[in-house]
């Protein structure tokens, strides 16, 4: 039985690579409607939860967003918003409002806001509270779900590492790294998408946008392929500056659409 690759031609009939003139001739026959590129951009901005660029961008493309798809965006970044600057009270109670039950059907995501509330009281240094907090909160719930406990146990382990007293916040400079790194934005960060994420699928949202998806599919059948034929790999634009899209992200604003060039998607 013979075995074809994505030119259809027999394996043992065919070179070992493909030239950038043939993979550039492949590449045009394909028909890309602007409408499907332009609905992909919308539902990253959603997904992302980019409420001025997703409504300035569905005005643009004649694209329709109805005033709930606003609302589940304005939603959903004021909690990530809240989680992002360690007032899990405000978060906790902005999730209750979308839907009390989001929380109380998921106890894993409850003792992961809660954690992040014992976090913030070690940041303050406002160890009273975090010891009180953690025993008649924390504890009860790990009690209930003992795979929940080491990850009590590793925020508790933040009390060990002292501070300086003419540091505002605490620290815990000598502390290892994965127990430091709970202390960090990027800690805040992943409660924050892991909310978002749950959210989303109570709004019958994707977790996730589209775009990520045909970005690792992209990745699969490159690395698919590549173990077949030698040919020219996607490499992402360059900006002005000499940085690549992604590395641009990070200096950019999101809401004037990230890393989208409009102008070729209108």
């Amino acid at each position: 039985m013979l075995n074809y690759n994505f030119f259809y031609k027999p394996i043992n009939q065919q070179s070992n690579s493909i030239s950038n003139e043939t993979w550039s001739n492949k590449l045009n026959q394909l028909s890309l409607s602007k409408t499907h590129l332009n609905k992909l951009v919308l539902d990253y901005l959603v997904i992302e939860g980019y409420t001025d660029a997703a409504n300035n961008f569905a005005k643009e493309t004649g694209l329709d967003m109805t005033k709930s798809d606003i609302d589940s965006i304005n939603e959903r970044r004021d909690v990530k918003d809240y989680i992002t600057i360690g007032d899990i009270h405000n978060a906790i109670s902005t999730i209750n409002e979308i839907n009390p039950d989001i929380l109380d059907q998921n106890t894993e995501l409850y003792f992961n806001l809660q954690l992040q509330q014992l976090i913030e009281y070690i940041r303050h240094k406002e160890i009273n509270q975090a010891l009180e907090f953690a025993q008649t909160t924390l504890s009860q719930i790990a009690i209930t779900i003992p795979s929940l406990l080491p990850s009590l146990e590793s925020a508790l382990t933040l009390l060990a590492f002292n501070s300086p007293d003419n540091e505002q916040y605490a620290q815990a400079k000598d502390a290892p790294g994965n127990i430091r790194q709970l202390l960090s934005q990027s800690q805040r960060e992943r409660v924050a998408n892991q909310v978002n994420t749950v959210i989303l699928e109570d709004q019958m949202h994707s977790k996730e946008p589209k775009l990520a998806g045909i970005c690792k599919l992209l990745s699969w059948g490159e690395d698919a392929l590549s173990s077949r034929v030698s040919f020219p790999r996607y490499q992402p634009p360059l900006h002005k500056h000499g940085k690549s899209n992604q590395q641009n992200d990070r200096d950019m604003d999101a809401n004037k659409y990230g890393q989208f060039d409009q102008q070729m998607l209108t």
